[in-house]
């Protein structure tokens, strides 16, 4: 016999199964959304991807599917657009009606947000692309072709220095750093050793890649905690 507190128990977890099971039909079939793989209830789709070349899975869905489809990972839904056309026409020609972004907090605090990763699509976004394919797409690049060799050499000349490459990642930063800065703003930096300003640069750039990326989530999660801190005092 069953009693009375363990009828009420499996009663709830009935309509609380029945419930997630009404949404996620109800979910998926009110979205506009494109076709794609049946799968199972709950996780959807999350154990058909596989770990390993899973571009090959999603080539095989193209066929069948067309060039953008849809998976289902846990009730989310995930658009997967698997062709450079669709991707361009979506996200470069058509990108105001398709391309929104949601709202980053972390750029905001960071004063990031006016950097082209970080732009809203737009007049703006455009005009800020053509700007920066003015001066660094592949026709005018070649203007560069001099501080492209130089850099080259200082590469080579570091890594004769350390034939093991045990600081591979050190002296790749800092050719990238120096061409970066010399490029931008005509600065040449030290031939040897370790330049100041762009040590200052990695700085910056270690702190987007770690700091901003580790902590983006936590401000989408919780907008409130950002706006609490937007006037809050900070070092530097």
């Amino acid at each position: 016999m069953i009693s009375e507190p363990q009828s009420l128990f499996l009663v709830g977890i009935f309509f609380i199964v029945l419930g997630l099971t009404k949404s996620f039909v109800v979910r998926r079939g009110s979205l506009h959304i494109p076709p794609g793989p049946t799968g199972l209830l709950f996780v959807g789709n999350l154990y058909q991807i596989p770990k390993r070349e899973p571009w090959v899975f999603f080539k095989n869905l193209s066929k069948n599917f067309g060039e953008i489809f849809s998976l289902n990972i846990l009730g989310h839904t995930i658009i997967v657009v698997n062709s450079l056309e669709a991707v361009d026409t979506l996200f470069v020609k058509r990108s105001p009606k398709y391309a929104n972004k949601p709202v980053r907090k972390m750029a905001q605090l960071t004063g990031l947000a006016a950097t082209i990763p970080f732009m809203d699509t737009g007049s703006l976004f455009n005009q800020a692309r053509k700007q920066f394919n003015l001066d660094i797409g592949s026709r005018p690049l070649s203007k560069y072709y001099g501080d492209l060799e130089d850099a080259s050499l200082r590469l080579i000349e570091d890594l004769a220095t350390d034939l093991r490459c045990e600081r591979l990642e050190e002296h790749i930063d800092r050719t990238h750093g120096l061409l970066f800065l010399k490029i931008a703003v005509g600065y040449n930096g030290l031939r040897h050793g370790d330049d100041p300003v762009s040590s200052r640069i990695r700085q910056l750039a270690t702190f987007a890649a770690k700091t901003l990326v580790e902590h983006i989530r936590v401000w989408t999660a919780f907008p409130s905690s950002a706006s609490s801190l937007a006037g809050f005092p900070v070092p530097g």
